[in-house]
């Protein structure tokens, strides 16, 4: 059985309290102490300083395999039951399950320091998350994997699949899973030195958790947040934000955790010189390490209780305690930890006094055996590191190359594809286009032969009205629905004195009169709407000379083209203009050629009711001697 070593990191900070669960309000009273530790005192309080208070009860977490909960609490069987699991899990095909199992096993692995195995069990879990298409156990196979990389060191590979995580979870929106990534961004910035972008992603996680999400990620986020504070020198804010860690941590029953807040808060209360404080964390963690069988946590306990010895001056108990502390490390070969117990010890010595030569050259002897074996393991492990990452480097090419070949053959399969499907296309619309021709070929000579005979019978009609035109001695021609010319006989165009040629194709408004342009179109409308209309108009041939024609309109539909009328007309300017020198003789005197009485109608209808006139009356003396002498020619001479 591999010894139960954990390796906490270096400052982490957290704190405990007696309470199992949240204060509700400031100066509330403690309650529900866990089993096994002391009474508080009846003042005991809760504190008012912490900022992040805990929910009230813990929300459901993603889904988890039994044996990973209880990978927190004994990892050492859970690694003796996977083998089964796994078997039986394979022959039910059952994918999902296996890649849970995984994760239980990579969780088993990180309670154990085992990075390789949580790193590689990590990646199984991506893998066959993927296979099933469950995006939400791939992201937390990514993540684990991540969490490996960066204890590893393997800062760019986890960067890297932290970010594919990022990016999944995205389109998923579970905040649990976008909180776990901000948390193990959060790890690896405090690994690197980043203090101020470590609390900055753990503030990030605990924003995207909200405050009903789960009490162990709460408590992580948490403790980071801490870990952060201490490093900037903010210990008061490090302190109350431990406590609602711890409170957290105690809801999610941890013992991980529980143990890591234990120690984070023995290391804080150290460097404020609380020797009360010290002594709790260190019978917490002595608590966390029977809870856990763990040896480690046992001599991180009595190094935690030397610490207070010490801060108290207790200096040969603190050496007594930093002795077994020495003692639990040697038998795990935990030569880091040994080495800063026996640099402790070596203070409380100095303190006491004490200057034995033996117990002072075998503490020397050994912590440069130890500074040798360290620097040799940190070598080994350079080596070791380099050679994975060539390791892997090597497979990321040739995982790459893979991929490039695969992309290549999807796009000549999916360009193949394409080609078929576009020639398959290409044939049916070729088979419909030849369909769709033969189609309009056989309409196209349908209605060829049909315009044949209509253009046949069209000449024909046009044949007949023009030898019934040219035998009309009449004014005939014929003009469509917008009084344009189609056809005239010589007599119409001699009337207009214009040749055949010339009216053809003219609008017969084009010819008229501005008073008779209402008149016409008054008469197409009716020719359109009733077949026939006549009217008077004016017209101007091509001299220019005023004519007055009556029109007399019939129009045609035939069964082939467009509608036209057959026009009479009978020139009435002779018969007008001798009318119009009748009614001029009646209004004007025909002596003088002044207007008479006759005018008087017109004369007033022009000037209006209101207006006002007058009348000149001129009278020629002895006028009737001139008639009488000399006659009436004469007479008029004299007026004239």
């Amino acid at each position: 059985m591999r010894p139960q070593a954990i390796r906490w990191p270096a400052s982490s900070a957290c704190c405990f309290r007696s309470c199992r669960r949240p204060c509700l309000a400031e100066g509330e009273r403690c309650a529900d102490v866990r089993p096994g530790s002391p009474q508080p005192p009846a003042q005991a309080r809760c504190s008012p300083r912490s900022p992040h208070p805990p929910p009230a009860a813990p929300p459901s977490e993603p889904r988890q395999d039994p044996l990973e909960l209880q990978a927190l609490t004994d990892p050492e069987a859970v690694l003796a039951r996977l083998p089964e699991a796994f078997r039986q899990a394979r022959l039910a095909h059952n994918r999902e399950r296996e890649a849970l199992l995984y994760l239980a096993e990579a969780n088993a692995c990180r309670v154990t320091a085992d990075w390789r195995c949580q790193r590689s069990a990590g990646a199984n879990a991506a893998k066959l998350a993927d296979a099933v298409h469950d995006r939400a156990l791939a992201i937390r196979g990514m993540i684990t994997q991540a969490r490996a990389e960066t204890s590893l060191k393997n800062y760019t590979i986890a960067t890297e699949l932290l970010a594919r995580a990022e990016l999944d979870v995205k389109s998923l929106g579970l905040p649990e899973l976008e909180a776990d990534i901000a948390l193990a961004y959060s790890s690896m910035s405090y690994s690197l030195g980043k203090i101020r972008m470590s609390a900055m992603y753990a503030e990030q996680g605990l924003r995207d958790l909200g405050r009903q999400g789960s009490p162990a990620m709460r408590g992580r986020l948490l403790r980071n947040l801490a870990r952060a504070q201490v490093e900037s020198g903010d210990v008061a804010s490090a302190m109350a934000t431990l406590q609602a860690g711890e409170a957290a941590a105690d809801l999610a029953g941890d013992p991980k955790l529980l143990a890591e807040i234990a120690i984070g808060s023995a290391r804080i209360a150290k460097s404020r010189g609380d020797v009360a404080t010290q002594r709790e964390s260190a019978a917490r963690i002595f608590r966390s390490a029977e809870r856990l069988k763990n040896t480690q946590l046992t001599g991180l306990g009595h190094e935690a209780l030397g610490d207070a010895f010490l801060v108290g001056g207790q200096f040969a108990n603190a050496g007594a305690e930093y002795r077994k502390a020495t003692a639990s490390f040697q038998a795990l070969r935990l030569d880091r930890d040994e080495l800063r117990a026996l640099r402790s010890m070596a203070g409380a010595m100095l303190k006491s006094g004490e200057r034995d030569a033996a117990t002072t050259a075998s503490l020397l002897e050994r912590m440069i055996l130890l500074e040798e074996r360290i620097e040799t393991s940190d070598r080994a492990e350079a080596a070791d590191d380099f050679a994975a990452r060539l390791e892997y480097a090597q497979k990321e090419r040739d995982y790459a190359f893979l991929q490039r070949e695969k992309d290549l053959l999807q796009q000549r399969e999916s360009a193949l594809r394409r080609n078929n499907q576009l020639m398959l296309l290409l044939v049916a619309v070729s088979v419909a286009a030849l369909a769709g021709l033969a189609f309009f070929y056989r309409k196209q000579r349908k209605m060829y032969f049909r315009l044949r005979e209509a253009n046949r019978a069209k000449q024909i009609n046009e044949s007949r009205i023009s030898s019934l035109l040219q035998l009309s001695k009449g004014l005939v021609f014929i003009h469509d629905d917008h009084g344009a010319v189609i056809a005239t006989n010589p007599k119409t165009a001699a009337a207009m004195n214009a040749t055949v040629d010339g009216v053809v194709g003219m609008n017969l408004k084009d010819m008229l009169a501005p008073e008779s342009l209402e008149d016409f179109a008054s008469y197409l409308r009716d020719v359109v709407s009733k077949d026939a209309a006549d009217c008077m108009l004016y017209l101007r041939d091509a001299e220019d000379w005023k004519r007055y024609w009556h029109l007399s309109g019939s129009r045609f539909q035939p069964e082939v083209g467009d509608a036209y009328a057959i026009c009479y007309a009978v020139d009435l300017t002779m018969q007008a203009r001798e009318l119009d020198e009748l009614n001029e003789k009646s209004l004007r005197d025909a002596l003088t050629g002044a207007y008479n009485r006759r005018i008087m109608p017109v004369f007033e209808q022009r000037l209006g009711k209101d207006a006002s006139w007058a009348v000149i009356i001129i009278d020629m003396d002895h006028f009737k001697q001139i008639n009488d002498l000399h006659g009436h020619e004469e007479g008029d001479r004299v007026l004239v």
